[in-house]
C-alpha cells in the first residue's frame, strides 16, 4: 500500500517520560539535532523496520464516533497543514501520552515525534507523522584502534531492530483522510491497551485483512464454545469443523457468509445458532461484518495458530486429527 524507498525524515523532536516513583515528564526545548546523514539513515531504519509491510491498518476513532475529535488527530493536523511547528505539537503529544501512562507497569522511555515526506501511496506523494516510544536499551561493546593499541569501550543504546512502540500516521487525503499503522512489542495487556486504545484511540480499518481475522475468530469462538453448549457436540467433531473452516479460508479468494455457513455447518439449526452468535459478537465488539468480502491470506496465516488440529483429552493424552472424518 505504501512505498518508502525515497522516504525522508524532515524533523524530529524527542521527550523523556519517566514513570519511576517520583519521575516526571522531561520536555526538550528544541527539535533534535541530527549529527550526520549516516545517523539519519540509521534512525530511518530504526523507526520504519517494524512498521513496513504490515498488513493491518487502522483508522482514528473517538468515544462519541466523531473521529475529528480524536486527540492525536487534533494534534497532528496543524503540523500537516503547516499551521504549527512540529516541536510545539510534539510537546502536546508527549503530555497526552504521559497522561495516558498512569498504570504502574508502564515503562519509562523516550517519545520521538517525526515528520516524514516522499512516501508514495497509489502514485501520490504524501506526508506522514511518526510517533515512536523506545523503552528498552541494549548494552554494546565498541573496539577502538589507537595506532595499534586496542581498547574496548562499553556503551548503552538502541537496537535498530527492536522498536518497542510505534505508529505511522499517513495523510492520504480524500474521504478517509488518515491511515495508521502501529506496532507494540509489549507482552503486558495493560501496556498494550494504553498505547493503541488510550493514547492513539484506534479502530481496525474495514478491509479484507480485518474482516478475514474477525470471521475466523468468530467461527473459532463459536465452535469452541456456543456450538458445544447448544448441541453437545463431541470434541472430535469440533476439531473437524475447525479444520474445515481453516481449509475454507485457505482455499478461497473471496468470502460469502451464506456459502460459508452451508459448507461448514450444513445443519439449519446450527446455522441459525451461528447467526444469533454472530449478532451478539458484532454487538459486543462494535463491529459490522459484511456478508461478502475478499479473503486475506496474510490474515489466514495469522489466525492459523488458533486452528490447531490437536484434541486434548487430558494432560497426558492427545488425539491428532490428520485428515477429514468420514
Amino acid at each position: 500500500m505504501f512505498e518508502w524507498s525515497n522516504c525522508e525524515i524532515k524533523e524530529v523532536s524527542v521527550h523523556h517520560l519517566d514513570h519511576s516513583e517520583g519521575g516526571k515528564l522531561n520536555l526538550s526545548d528544541v527539535p533534535m539535532t541530527i549529527a550526520s546523514e549516516d545517523v539519519l539513515a540509521y534512525m530511518r531504519q530504526y523507526f520504519l523496520s517494524g512498521l513496513m509491510d504490515r498488513p493491518d491498518y487502522y483508522n482514528f476513532t473517538f468515544s462519541n464516533g466523531d473521529t475529528s475529535l480524536n486527540p492525536i488527530r487534533l494534534m497532528i493536523e496543524p503540523i500537516i497543514n503547516g499551521n504549527e511547528l512540529l516541536h510545539d505539537q510534539s510537546i502536546r503529544i508527549a503530555e497526552h501520552l504521559y497522561q495516558c501512562s498512569s498504570h504502574p507497569k508502564i515503562k519509562s522511555g523516550d517519545l520521538y515525534v517525526v515528520r516524514f515526506d516522499h512516501i508514495y501511496h497509489e502514485d501520490e506523494v504524501i506526508e506522514a507523522i511518526g510517533l515512536f516510544k523506545s523503552e528498552t536499551k541494549d548494552d554494546f561493546l565498541k573496539l577502538l584502534d589507537n595506532n595499534g593499541r586496542y581498547t574496548m569501550h562499553h556503551d548503552i543504546g538502541l537496537h535498530l531492530k527492536k522498536l518497542d512502540k510505534g505508529c505511522m500516521i499517513y495523510h492520504i487525503g480524500g474521504e478517509e483522510e488518515y491511515i495508521i499503522s502501529t506496532i507494540d512489542r509489549s507482552n503486558n495487556k495493560q501496556d498494550a491497551q494504553y498505547w493503541k486504545e488510550d493514547f492513539l484511540n484506534l479502530k481496525a480499518r474495514e478491509d479484507d485483512y480485518h474482516h478475514t481475522l474477525q470471521y475466523m475468530n468468530l467461527a473459532q469462538t463459536y465452535v469452541s464454545h456456543q456450538m458445544k453448549e447448544d448441541f453437545n457436540v463431541p470434541r472430535t467433531e469440533q476439531i473437524d469443523v475447525l479444520r474445515r473452516t481453516e481449509d475454507f479460508f485457505k482455499n478461497n479468494d473471496s468470502f460469502s457468509a451464506p456459502q460459508f455457513e452451508e459448507e461448514i455447518f450444513e445443519n439449519q439449526e446450527v446455522i441459525r445458532s451461528f447467526g444469533k452468535y454472530k449478532e451478539a459478537y458484532q454487538s459486543d465488539l462494535s463491529v459490522q461484518l459484511p456478508m461478502e468480502c475478499g479473503i486475506s491470506q496474510m490474515a489466514v496465516k495469522k489466525s492459523a495458530k488458533d486452528f490447531k488440529s490437536v484434541l486434548k483429552l487430558d494432560k497426558n493424552f492427545h488425539v491428532y486429527i490428520h485428515g477429514p472424518r468420514h
